[in-house]
C-alpha cells in the first residue's frame, strides 16, 4: 500500500511540475473604434496594435503565451480620436482562445469581451488626455477600474459598428457609460484590463484521476 501511496503522490508532483512549466498560447483578434494600442508589458510603453492602428473596421491579430496556472493580466488602451470628438462613438471589442487548455475565469477556452458576467475593467485615468498612451496601467488604483458598458455584440447589426471579421459573433462592444453624446461630454480615452487563467482542461484531469483511482483499485483487488 505504501507503493501505491508513494505512486500516487510522485504523480500528482509530476503533474503540478509539468503543468506549471508548460507555455498555453492565448491568441484572437482586436479592434476599436478608433485607436488601439496593446500594452508592452514594461514601464510606460504601448505598442500599436499589429499594422492597424487606425483600425476602425478592421482587426488585428494578437497572441501572447503564460504558463499553465499562472494568472495574468491584458490591458489594451484606446482612444477615439477623430475630427468631432465627442459627437461620436467609442468602442472596444476582442475575443480570444487558447488551444492548450481553458480560461478559469469563463470556464471555456473562448475569452470574449463582455459585461455580465464581465470578465472585463476599464479605467478611464485623468493623466491620459492626449496622443498615445503614457501611463504603467498596473498602477492604476484597483478603485479607479469599474465595469464597462455593452453597446451590442459583433454579430447583431442593429448595433451602431459593423460586424468585424475574425472576431467571435458574441463579443461585445464595450466603452464607458459616457458614450455618443452630441452634447454632454463623453469619455475619449480609455483602458481595458481582463485577467485569465489558463488551465488544463477538465477531461485531462478526469483522466489522471480515474488512472490514480485505477491503480488503487488493483492494489485492492490483489489484496483480498
Amino acid at each position: 500500500m505504501r507503493k501505491i501511496i508513494s505512486l500516487v503522490f510522485l504523480l500528482a508532483i509530476f503533474s503540478l511540475f509539468t503543468t506549471s512549466s508548460q507555455a498555453a498560447i492565448i491568441s484572437g483578434w482586436a479592434t476599436a473604434d478608433n485607436y488601439l494600442w496593446v500594452y508592452s508589458g514594461s514601464g510606460t510603453t504601448w505598442n500599436t496594435a499589429g499594422t492597424n492602428w487606425d483600425n476602425w473596421g478592421k482587426a488585428d491579430a494578437f497572441s501572447t503565451t503564460a504558463n499553465l496556472g499562472e494568472s495574468k493580466y491584458l490591458y489594451f488602451a484606446v482612444a477615439n480620436l477623430i475630427p468631432w470628438t465627442g459627437k461620436n462613438p467609442a468602442g472596444f471589442l476582442a475575443s480570444f482562445t487558447t488551444t492548450d487548455g481553458f480560461f478559469m475565469e469563463t470556464g471555456s477556452n473562448k475569452l470574449l469581451t463582455d459585461t455580465s458576467p464581465s470578465h472585463w475593467k476599464v479605467s478611464t485615468p485623468s493623466q491620459w488626455t492626449s496622443g498615445a498612451p503614457n501611463i504603467n496601467p498596473s498602477n492604476i488604483a484597483s478603485g479607479d477600474w469599474f465595469t464597462p458598458t455593452s453597446y451590442g455584440d459583433n454579430s447583431n447589426d442593429s448595433n451602431i459598428w459593423y460586424d468585424i471579421t475574425n472576431i467571435n459573433g458574441d463579443a461585445q462592444w464595450i466603452w464607458t457609460s459616457k458614450n455618443y453624446s452630441p452634447t454632454a461630454p463623453m469619455d475619449n480615452y480609455a483602458i481595458f484590463r481582463t485577467q485569465f487563467t489558463v488551465i488544463p482542461e477538465p477531461a485531462s484531469l478526469s483522466l489522471l484521476g480515474l488512472g490514480l483511482l485505477g491503480l488503487v483499485g488493483l492494489r485492492k483487488r490483489k489484496i483480498t
